[in-house]
């Protein structure tokens, strides 16, 4: 078989017993990774449903800071579900990063997957330590006060879900998730990396929109 072509824990004289262990880890990976898309799904659902779903951030900053102290405690728990769901894709990232270590590009890949984590999972964090504070303070505010709390709380959601999850996230991500298409298309398991590259690429579609300001 042409050089390139098999997968890099395919390598003839590898132990059984490696390369089931090896095979055990790629699963866990993959379960691990699947299990935080679920939960952020989860955390997705739960922020929309404090706020309502809307086109403009702006909008959907105010609805979810009208929400008040109700709500805050569907975001805090929202966030803390969001933190995990990242985490558990280090798993992922590891994983590939061992994998596909014959491929010349494959740092750059791994420090874009790690770079995802830490970018989502901070997001989840700063919302978590300031958003539902803020939320619970509007509610009993009146007046001038909940003018300052919203110029707070719609900064404080820009940074977060335009910023740290729309660019800061999205680019590494994008380049991360393309970065394992290309190496399962390199060993010749095309159909599984349309997925990775589609999604890839929509993330850093995201990102690029959001820089020019749409």
């Amino acid at each position: 078989m042409p050089h390139g072509t098999n997968a890099p824990d395919d390598r003839p004289g590898m132990s059984p017993s490696l390369a089931a262990s090896r095979a055990l880890s790629g699963r866990f990976a993959v379960l691990s990774a699947v299990a935080g898309l679920v939960l952020m799904g989860l955390s997705g659902y739960l922020f929309f449903a404090a706020a309502g779903v809307s086109a403009q951030v702006d909008s959907d900053a105010r609805a979810l800071l009208a929400a008040g102290g109700n709500g805050a405690g569907v975001v805090q728990w929202a966030s803390v579900i969001d933190l995990f769901g990242y985490l558990l894709v280090a798993p992922l990232v590891a994983y590939t990063a061992q994998h596909f270590r014959d491929d010349p590009r494959d740092t750059l890949f791994t420090a874009c997957g790690f770079a995802y984590v830490f970018a989502g999972a901070l997001g989840a964090c700063v919302f978590l330590a300031a958003g539902p504070q803020l939320m619970r303070e509007y509610a009993s505010a009146t007046g001038a006060q909940r003018d300052s709390i919203t110029t707070t709380f719609v900064t404080l959601y820009q940074l977060v879900v335009v910023g740290l999850w729309q660019i800061l996230e999205a680019i590494p991500g994008g380049v991360w998730l393309v970065g394992i298409g290309l190496n399962l298309y390199r060993v010749r398991r095309r159909a599984a990396a349309v997925a990775p590259v589609a999604l890839g690429s929509v993330l850093l579609l995201i990102a690029a929109i959001r820089i020019l300001g749409y």
